[in-house]
């Protein structure tokens, strides 16, 4: 297929190599995405399983801790009694904060990607129907994100709750420890 700009004959060669091109990329950083949420998993459940043993805890309790630990909320009610494990935990943490912080990057990195990707559509979209949307109130750019914490302080509250047996407002306490740390 061959067109015509500005005088001179161009195929749509270019157009479709760039295209594949895009499509590669957007390949590999989907599969660096789900490396990345891979190579955490297996990190947490190693971890986990390192403190199941060494320090005869339940896996959910070494996640537990391994979790509060990297996220460095460290609540402090879970910590390594042996000399074994306490050295484990140091190097573990070392390690872990920065692969969490470069994991946590790439997924970063990837939905925003997804989101600018949207939007491009998005802004096409509007821009071949010539008709561009009103741009919404302020309560509406605020209502979402409060909708957003509240619902993962619930979630959280709710996940306290069962887990630990702790009433609504204990629960709702360590549920915003941890959204806030």
């Amino acid at each position: 297929y061959q067109r015509r700009v500005r005088g001179e004959m161009q195929t749509e060669e270019a157009d479709d190599a760039t295209e594949a091109d895009h499509v590669k990329m957007r390949g590999r950083k989907r599969k660096l995405f789900l490396g990345a949420i891979l190579v955490l998993a297996l990190y947490l459940g190693i971890g986990a399983m390192v403190f199941c043993f060494g320090e005869d805890w339940e896996f959910h309790e070494g996640l537990y801790y391994i979790v509060a630990t990297l996220t460095t909320t460290g609540y402090g009610d879970f910590h390594p009694t042996k000399d074994a494990t306490k050295g484990f935990a140091v190097f573990f943490i070392f390690i872990g904060i920065g692969m969490i912080g470069y994991a946590l990057g790439i997924v970063g990195s990837f939905i925003m990607e997804q989101q600018e990707e949207m939007m491009k559509e998005f802004i096409k979209q509007a821009q071949e129907s010539q008709h561009v949307p009103p741009e919404p109130p302020i309560w509406k750019a605020v209502a979402k994100p409060v909708l957003q914490i509240m619902f993962m302080l619930f979630l959280g509250t709710l996940v306290h709750h069962v887990i630990e047996g702790n009433n609504f407002i204990t629960s709702l306490y360590w549920a915003t420890v941890t959204c806030s740390s």
